[in-house]
This record gives C-alpha cells, structure tokens and sequence, in this order.
C-alpha cells in the first residue's frame, strides 16, 4: 500500500444506509409508471450486483403484490420462492423498538426513565452515562461511541454470542462521544442495550419474547433469529466480495435485537401491521409515539426533503418523496455485509412494503419499496398521479458572491479527514487530507452552494451550536429503478491543533504503519479483506489523526459531533506495549503492528504454531520461500485460517472454503484464529 493512501481510521461493519457523498446519477427516465415492479427488480439484478431479491406490498391486512427476481444459488439448482429468507440487517431494530413498546404499554418500562434503572451492571467511563434514558437508546441520541460488536458477523456460527454477551463489560472502557440528548446520531449499540432490557425486564430470551409476542399475534411464520432452530437452507445464498463465484456461509448476526433477524418481505408486511393501527399488539398511544420526529428533539438540519429523520427505531418518520403528496410514511433500512432491507409502512392508509436482497444495498431497495408504495397508493384512490422527478442538470458556474474564505481549513467525518479549500476562481475543493491528488472539485451555484459536476450532490456550509459544519444534499438516481434524496451533515470542521511536543516522538514512529487486527474470529465475515489500520500523521494536519485529537503518546480521543449519519461508529485509539510488541485497541478490536509480524518459517517441509494464551490470532508474512508452495493446516474444531494476497485480498478462508489447503502468494499475510492454546500444524509442498 502507499504511505499516502493510508487511512487513519478504522471503519466498522455499517448496518444502515451508505454514507454521503458517494453518488452517480443516470440519465433515462426512471420511475415511469409502466415499468413493473418485477422489472425493477430484474434490472437490480441484472445490473448492480444483486444476486436475488424479493418484494411485497401490503393494504388492510392483505398482500396485494409479490415477487423476486435472481436466484436462490449460482451453483444449485433450487427456486426462490415467497418462503426464500433474508437476514433483514437494522430492520430488526423495529423489533427492539416494538418490544421495549410493549412492555412499556404493560408499565414495566418507562421511555424517559435512565437504562441503569434496568441495567444496573451498565457503566462507563463517563459520569454522563448515567443521564441515558431508553428513550435515547431507540431515537440514536445515547452518544454512544457507535457500535462495539467485534466478531457480530460470523459465518455459520450460532454459537459465538461474545459480540452480544461483552458489550457491558466493553463499554466500562468507553467515554461517550456527547452529551446524552444532544443530537440523534446513528448507533447500533444503543439497540443491543435494549434489547438487554427486553430480556431482563421480561426473563425471556429476546427471540422467546420476539416469538411469543410479536411473530406468533401477527401471523409471521417465516421469522426467525440465529437461535432458532430452522432449515439454514433457507436463507437466500449470498456470494464473496472478492470472488464472486465463491458461495458464502449462512451469515449469522448475533446482536439480535440490533441486526439478527431474518425474514420473509411478506412476514415483514405483516410486521408493518403494527404501525398501521391494524393490529392491537401495540396501543395506539405506544405505536404514535414511534412516529415523532424524535430527531428534532435534538441538534439537526432545517426540516425539508429528506430520507433520514429518526423517530423510535425508524430512520424516517416522514419519508421523502411521501411528504409531497402530503402523505406521512415511516422507513427502517437494515444492511449487514451479505443482506439488505427496506420496510416503509404508511400509517394512515395500512399500507407497508418490504424489499429484501442478497447484494446490492439497502438504498437500491428503497427505490424498489418507494416506488411500490406510491403505486400502490395510486392503484387505492389515496393519489392521483406519481409525480415523476425533476431531471438532473449539470451545474452552471456562478461568481463568488459571498467570502468562504472562513469556511476553508481541515474537516472530518467518520474515519476520514478532509482538506477544504477555494482556488482563485471560487471552486471548492474537498480533498482527502492525506493525498491531495485525490479531491472532487465543485463549482458554486450561488445561494450559498457549490456542486459536484453531475449536479447531484449540492454542499453547503453552516455555523451551529458554535461548530462549522459541512452539509450535503444529495441525489441518486438509477436508471429504471427510482431515487433517492438525502440531506445531511457530511463533515465537521476542526480546529487549529499543534501535536503534544511529548507525543510528537511516538506518533511519528507510527508514521506509515499498518496494524492488523489480531482478535477477529477464525470465521468472522470482516476478514474478507485485510482486516488493517493504517496510521498516518502530518506536521501541516497538526495533532489530528482523522477525527481523532492526539492527547499524548498513546491516545487519539474522537472529538467530531456530527448528528445524523458522518459522526456515527467513532472510538478512540489507545496504543499498548505486551511482551514488547505494540498494539492499538479501538472500541472492542485489537490490532497489531505489522512490523513486528514474523515471515513464515520457511526451512522444512513442516512447521507448527500455538496460539497463545491472551486468545490473540497469530499473523505472520508470506516470504519468497513459499510463494507458489500448498499449504496444508491440520487444526482442532472451531479453528482456521484466511491466507491473504499482496493486495489485502482474501483468497482462502477456511471457514468459507472449507478446505485446508492453499497455494501460497508472496508478500501476502496469513492469519490463524482458535482457542488460546491450540496447536496448529503446517505442511508445505
């Protein structure tokens, strides 16, 4: 990798929707009435990666639509049908938020009453804590770090619930990011706490409860959660980001309550009942509630068109383009690393749809459930024609007519740091601060706002709560699909900050490191690419390390609060020393430094490792030796390994391929995950 292309942060799993700005438009038009819903669905598949996809609709209480579109396996020859299952990512935080409602409704929870009433074992390296209510938990304002599930992405591991069962003691370590209630900022763990309170309240398993309260009254006999017992057969097959002809394991998400559920798009209509009024599960006091604008409790941008506006559990209490016709629709996007989802239910008229996939995004679903909403609202009477979008023009260039010059400097947002700049003739350059090469150049458009070339995506500056933020509107439109309209806080601007002189030293020999994650299961999902950190710090970028502030010699404290969606998934990094080898902890990952990794013995034709009694995997380099020799692991049960090439790419995972055998690459990495303890053999040929 090179040194100007490492990044300084370490970006976790995301369960929601992509972050801005990253978008393209296509010219064509794109939500024409006579294109099906089944067509929609063909073009997913047929031209942005999706494997399979399955879509309902439903009104008063019956399924007016359903369909798919793709295959089940590229390698079997078995049908997708109605029954086929997804895992439907954060929609399963509709769960947590519809149980922690009915337990409310039976006086055993209080919405504004603190999480330690109920989770007294619940503490933080912060005072603050202690003001968190569960009402912060489900609308995202907690500031909580973000998420803490280490190892919540394994591959046909129902077993291994450390990502569920460490969170309490993880966050003892933790500070928070804000002050509790300030802003609504998307959080996974604050879902994982509820549902701790689902189970200590009720002394149920959260699946228990989900069955016997939720599933079961509404009629939904095709969810399930990691601890069921059902055929794995089921679920939809979904294929490796590298090799996409590699067929993965069943993913198994166990923070349940925060993206563990898998489901059926007509199971998930039937789910919509609840906000519908339809079904007397939930009171209608509990079920209204769900539907504030939680979000503007809090520090947010002017009301206006937009896809993310947080209620209880929901990303959007009032959905664009819904809210044009006058028309108030609620939307849960959920996205793991193979599964994606999208429930939008419309309160007033009972009508809900539910798009699932293996591939794509949740986004691309969006489009789908939006666009079968509004047809279905046509079909009814609620509307009278679907209002087709306003084309996309490119931007036309006009002079400065205000001075930025205050708003030029250093910005960041999750994981990344920016350098925001004008060239002489008023265009705005956003860059990545550490290689200036790579930037967008935007022109103004006068109002106050600059454009990126396809007109898609307009930025903004604004001064709020004495901070100066950097905002984006953003379009997507795919070409036959639908479209998507976002506003948000896309980058915080940071201020003037010199390196500590006492940490100055040791952040410079960590200059251009890379450290690699030492404590990922043998068959985590995230070890699909090199699981790395890379460490980059600048003299013209001061004390910073992206949006972290260098305190001393071996801490970088997130300082960045970003409602919405860019201040998500933040932690601090904090460097140790065991048996003379450094390490970086973020949140619940360790990580080593890659110079210390050893090359593979390479001087016989057998070798042999132990993993050692901190549990930590073993990571070692693949020399010229090797490279081209097979590899054969001979190791116990609940043991593996991933073999990696010299551009960070997975080639073999045991747990993927089920093999033991690999052609080594030099210049690659290995990693050996299992039990403290274990013994692992290695023969070469």
């Amino acid at each position: 990798m090179k040194q100007k292309r490492l990044f300084s942060a370490l970006l976790s799993v995301l369960l929601m929707l992509p972050n801005l700005p990253a978008f393209a438009a296509e010219e064509s038009p794109l939500t024409a009435p006579s294109v099906t819903a089944q067509q929609r669905a063909q073009t997913l598949v047929e031209k942005y990666g999706v494997t399979s996809i399955q879509y309902a609709v439903m009104e008063d209480g019956k399924i007016t639509e359903s369909g798919h579109a793709g295959v089940y396996s590229k390698q079997e020859n078995h049908a997708l049908t109605k029954d086929t299952l997804y895992g439907i990512g954060s929609v399963s935080k509709m769960f947590t938020t519809a149980a922690i409602m009915q337990l409310i409704d039976a006086g055993k929870v209080k919405l504004d009453e603190p999480v330690t009433t109920y989770l007294p074992d619940f503490e933080m390296a912060d005072a603050r804590y202690r003001k968190i209510t569960v009402r912060m938990l489900l609308n995202h304002s907690s500031g909580l770090m973000g998420s803490t599930f280490n190892n919540g992405f394994l591959l046909e591991d129902t077993e291994n619930r450390e990502s569920y069962t460490s969170l309490l003691e993880d966050l003892k370590t933790q500070r928070l990011k804000a002050d509790p209630g300030a802003f609504s900022v998307y959080c996974n763990d604050g879902f994982t706490l509820a549902e701790m309170i689902v189970e200590r309240v009720s002394g149920q398993t959260f699946t228990a409860y989900m069955h016997e309260h939720l599933t079961k009254p509404l009629g939904m006999e095709h969810t399930y959660t990691p601890q069921d017992a059902f055929d794995r057969k089921q679920i939809a097959r979904a294929y490796h980001v590298v090799d996409p002809k590699q067929e993965l394991p069943a993913e198994v998400t166990q923070i349940i309550g925060t993206g563990g559920i898998y489901a059926t798009a007509e199971d998930m209509c039937r789910f919509g009942q609840l906000f519908t009024g339809e079904s007397k599960v939930l009171s209608d006091a509990s079920r209204k509630a769900t539907l504030e604008k939680e979000y503007s409790k809090g520090q947010w941008l002017a009301d206006g068109p937009n896809t993310i506006g947080y209620g209880l559990g929901w990303d959007a209490v009032q959905m664009t383009p819904f809210d044009a016709y006058g028309v108030q629709a609620a939307a849960k996007g959920g996205d793991t690393l193979q599964m994606h989802a999208q429930l939008i239910v419309v309160p007033e008229h009972k009508i809900s749809a539910a798009v699932l996939s293996s591939g794509g995004s949740s986004m691309y679903n969006s489009m789908i459930a939006t666009q079968l909403v509004l047809e279905q609202l046509k079909k009814s009477g609620k509307v009278q024609e679907i209002l087709q979008p306003v084309p996309i023009s490119s931007p036309q260039a006009k002079p400065l007519d205000q001075d930025f010059s205050e708003y030029e400097g250093k910005y960041a947002g999750m994981g990344i740091l920016y350098r925001v700049y004008l060239d002489p003739d008023g265009a705005l350059n956003i860059a990545n601060a550490y290689d200036l090469s790579a930037k967008e150049v935007l022109v103004y458009i006068g109002d106050g706002k600059f454009s990126d070339k396809a007109g898609t995506t307009h930025y903004a500056f604004l001064k709020q709560n004495d901070k100066i933020y950097l905002t984006a509107e953003a379009r997507t439109i795919l070409a036959g699909i639908g479209e998507s309209y976002s506003q948000i806080y896309a980058a915080q601007k940071l201020e003037d900050y010199p390196m500590p002189k006492d940490a100055k030293q040791a952040w410079q020999a960590r200059h251009g490191k890379l450290y690699l994650q030492t404590n990922a299961a043998y068959n985590a999902e995230t070890l699909s690419m090199l699981p790395a950190a890379g460490v980059a710090v600048d003299e013209s970028l001061g004390g910073y390390l992206a949006g972290n502030k260098i305190s001393d010699a071996n801490t970088a404290q997130a300082v960045i609060e970003i409602p919405i969606m860019a201040g998500r998934d933040l932690m601090d990094y904090v460097f140790f020393t065991e048996n003379e080898v450094e390490y970086m902890r973020a949140n619940d990952a360790v990580y080593i430094d890659s110079t210390r990794i050893p090359t593979l013995y390479a001087g016989g034709s057998h070798a042999h490792l132990t993993i050692p009694q901190n549990g930590y995997g073993r990571w070692f380099r693949i020399g010229e030796a090797l490279n081209g020799k097979n590899m054969t692991v001979t190791m116990p049960e609940k043991s593996g390994f991933v073999a990696y090439n010299a551009q960070g790419m997975a080639v073999s995972q045991s747990a993927v391929t089920g093999k033991n055998t690999v052609t080594l690459e030099k210049d690659g990495y290995l990693y050996f995950a299992a039990p403290a303890g274990t013994r692992i053999d290695l023969d070469f040929a």
